[in-house]
Formats: C-alpha cells, sequence, structure tokens
C-alpha cells in the first residue's frame, strides 16, 4: 500500500508519516492532534492517587467508567465527587448499569425509574444526594429477574475527566484514560492492599494521563455521550463545558472511538491493523491484552506481519488469573495460527500474585521507537463488535520509552509463562479449528 511505502521512505523512523495519518484519519473517522503532555500511569498504585489529586480542587469532573463497586475505592470516590459537588464543582457520573450491577436489590430499585433509583442505592446515591448527576447506561431489557441478563453491548469506555475555570474563563483540562474500573479490584493494583468486604486484590492495569489539544477530543466525546441521557438541568452545560486546550508538549495524540450501538464499528480495529501493517520491516509488534481473540482480519494481519519477519510478541491471561477461563483456549487457537506460520513468535500468559492478581492492561506497542495504542479496548469479539471503547495512539519519544521499560517487567518470569505453541499438522484439524475460531471469537 502507499501509506506503507512513504512509511518506509520516512526521514523519521519512528513517526507516522503523512500518508498514514492521512489514512488513519479516513479510516478511523479521527485526527492527530499535536501540542500535548502524556504521563505514563501504571497501575492503581499511580492511577488512584493521581485521579484524587486531580479532583481535590477541581472545577468540573467527568466521569465514565464501566464498573463502579460498592467497596473500599467506589466509596472513597463516591465520597470525593460528592464533596467536590457540595463545594459547587460540576459533577457528572456515566457508568454501565449492567457492569455495575451486583444484586437483586439493584435491579428492583432500577425499577422505580432511572432518576430515583440512584438515590436508593450506595455508593450513587451519596452522589446523587450531594447534586452530582448520575447517569446510567445500558439499562437490562425483558422480564424481572434476579441479575441482569447480559447485554447486546457494554459502555466500555472509562474516562476521569476533571476541569480548572481559568481567569478569561476558559477550562483547562486534564484526562486519564486506559483500563481501570473504579473498584479496589483495580485500583489496589501494584499493592498489597486487599478490599475488607470482597476480598479481592489488585490487578495488573494501565492508563494515561493527557493534557492539551488532544484532550479536547476526549471532552467532546464524553459530552456526545450525554445526548438523550442528560435530564434538564444538565443539559444547559452541553457544549458550555467545551473549550480549546492550550499546547502543553511535544507528543501527537489521535484518540479513537468506537460505538457499534451508535453505528460506528471498526474504527479502532482498522486503527490496529493499519499500524501494524505499516510497522518497519524486521521491527517487534508487541501486544498486551486481558482478553486474546482477535477479529479474523486482525489476526489475519497479525499473522501476515509474523509471517514478514516481525517478531510478535503476545501477553494475556492465564487459566488461572483470568475471569473469563473458556476465552484461554481461544487465545491458544489464537498463537497457534500465528506460530504455523512464524515459529519465533512469542507467547506469554499471566501468573496471579498479590498486587497483580489478573492482567487487565490493553496496550500494544510498534516497532523499535514507534507508536502506542492504550485505552479500554481488548483484542476480542466484545470490543471489536460490541461494546463502546476509546484508545489512544501515542507518539512520544520519552512516553514510548516508559512502556518499553514497563513492558520488561511484565515479561519477568515473576509475572508470566512462556507458551509453547503446538499449531497442528493436519490441514482438517486446522480448518476446523479455524471455523471454531472464526464463528467464536464473536462472542468472547
Amino acid at each position: 500500500m502507499l501509506f506503507v511505502a512513504a512509511a518506509l521512505a520516512a526521514s523519521d523512523p519512528c513517526g507516522i508519516p503523512e500518508d498514514l495519518a492521512a489514512h488513519l484519519d479516513r479510516r478511523t473517522d479521527s485526527e492527530a492532534r499535536d501540542g500535548n503532555a502524556v504521563r505514563l500511569l501504571a497501575d492503581g498504585v499511580v492511577s488512584w492517587p493521581r485521579r484524587q489529586e486531580l479532583a481535590a480542587d477541581a472545577d468540573i469532573i467527568l466521569v465514565k467508567t464501566f464498573i463502579w463497586t460498592d467497596d473500599e475505592v467506589g466509596r472513597a470516590a463516591a465520597k470525593l465527587l460528592a464533596e467536590r459537588a457540595a463545594a459547587g464543582a460540576t459533577v457528572i457520573v456515566q457508568y454501565d448499569f449492567v457492569g455495575s450491577t451486583p444484586s437483586e436489590q439493584w435491579v428492583s430499585a432500577w425499577r422505580t425509574g432511572p432518576t430515583d433509583w440512584v438515590h436508593q442505592v450506595e455508593p450513587f446515591k451519596t452522589m446523587a444526594d450531594a447534586g452530582v448527576t448520575i447517569l446510567p447506561t445500558g439499562f437490562p431489557g425483558g422480564p424481572a429477574r434476579k441479575r441482569p441478563t447480559r447485554a447486546y453491548s457494554f459502555d466500555h469506555e472509562k474516562y476521569w475527566i476533571t476541569g480548572k475555570r481559568q481567569g478569561d474563563g476558559s477550562i483547562v483540562y486534564t484526562a486519564i484514560t486506559g483500563g481501570l474500573n473504579i473498584a479496589s479490584e483495580y485500583m489496589y493494583g501494584g499493592t498489597p492492599a486487599v478490599d475488607a468486604g470482597s476480598g479481592r486484590g489488585g490487578g495488573r492495569d494501565t492508563d494515561v494521563e493527557l493534557h492539551g489539544p488532544g484532550v479536547e477530543d476526549i471532552v467532546a466525546r464524553y459530552l456526545d455521550l450525554l445526548e438523550g441521557l442528560v435530564p434538564a438541568n444538565v443539559s444547559s452545560l452541553d457544549r458550555g463545558l467545551q473549550s480549546p486546550q492550550p499546547v502543553a508538549g511535544t507528543a501527537r495524540v489521535r484518540f479513537v472511538w468506537a460505538h457499534p450501538a451508535a453505528g460506528k464499528r471498526a474504527t479502532i480495529e482498522r486503527l490496529y491493523r493499519s499500524v501494524i501493517r505499516w510497522t518497519p520491516d524486521d521491527e517487534p509488534i508487541l501486544v498486551e491484552t486481558a482478553y486474546f481473540a482477535p477479529s479474523p482480519k486482525t489476526l489475519a494481519t497479525l499473522r501476515r506481519a509474523a509471517k514478514a519477519g516481525h517478531p510478535v510478541t503476545v501477553i494475556s491471561n492465564s487459566g488461572s488469573s483470568v475471569d473469563v477461563p473458556f476465552i484461554v483456549s481461544a487465545s491458544e487457537i489464537a498463537f497457534d495460527d500465528i506460530a504455523r506460520v512464524a515459529p519465533d513468535s512469542k507467547f506469554y500468559l499471566w501468573k496471579p500474585s498479590p498486587g497483580f492478581e489478573t492482567l487487565h492492561s490493553k496496550f500494544a506497542s510498534f516497532g523499535s521507537c514507534g507508536p502506542v495504542i492504550l485505552g479500554s479496548a481488548n483484542l476480542d469479539g466484545l470490543s471489536a463488535e460490541h461494546n463502546s471503547e476509546a484508545v489512544v495512539l501515542i507518539e512520544d519519544a520519552t512516553f514510548r520509552e516508559e512502556v518499553s521499560a514497563l513492558l520488561l517487567r511484565d515479561l519477568s518470569p515473576a509475572n508470566v509463562e512462556a507458551v509453547q505453541a503446538d499449531p497442528p499438522r493436519f490441514f482438517l484439524v486446522r480448518w476446523w479449528r479455524g471455523m471454531v475460531y472464526a464463528v467464536g471469537w464473536y462472542f468472547l
């Protein structure tokens, strides 16, 4: 393809060339923004204190999460946001109802109405009573049941956005996005802490903190999500919360979101495939994801890259560290498919340990010094075809060095175990496994 040739000819072997950038503009409906500052937030041990620090004196707080649990961290976050709302800050919280609903009590409370029920269950009651605007999404349908059934799609995007009003009336924002939900099992990652109620320790996860023009796109996305959800008292805020962001650094950031239920499908998948194809010859491609069951198209792109000589490394969960054990079988099929054409490919499975009970991180790096994709999206069927998801593509030398150091830590024998791929030799076995995978990945 033309943009691949242009990439190889680019004067900066680490930077994305203009031809590829224009291609990504079209294929992902996004735009690269210059002038940003980025900071890697590895695990809850870093991300949770930083979120609290940013929110402590913020005038505007916009939060979206898939899971908000009534545990130690969930209650602490609710208390913090309630205090800010009581102090006069504008605070809006969106969360996925199914992802955050643990009990029959919640479903019964929901049936009283989306406006009333948040005043009846914790930790949302604490926030709602203090004036925080609570916007649950993804309500279950159908007859009464003890627990909501799995929805067609989840609102899986995760944002912690804080803003400070300036003397001229503008707002300077900081955005945190990535994989961490608001619960102890996420925010306790990297620490020996265990939630006293659930008994759960933290997991391995990754966020990124952003400042600068790229944050404008994240704020715009958040406000777009309010359409059809906001009560009358919030609708007047809408675009009044948008503000041009000043240059904050030298990083180039591209924000890409996907929401199949809203008619925007496969943008993140296209981003991955395009950057994989761009990666210069013989340069490494490394993927770290909680669930590795890539779409047939993305798997084929990885397979071609491996066959062409790119060292491909994948880190994902083992059966002992994952909450959906059967997905490990799909991962093994995908591993074997790549190894069949590139036996030197490396596959690692996570080993649970205190502070890193599971792997929930979702990012990938391309080339020895190229860009990084980081966000909420796994390489699996749910993220590709069902969920709303968001990622950022980051070009920044310092950030890349930090990511490389983090990957070296994650690849330590204390954290992962190498897997020896065993691709089947017989054509009919390979064909059958391929058919099972092509059908099954969609539901994983």
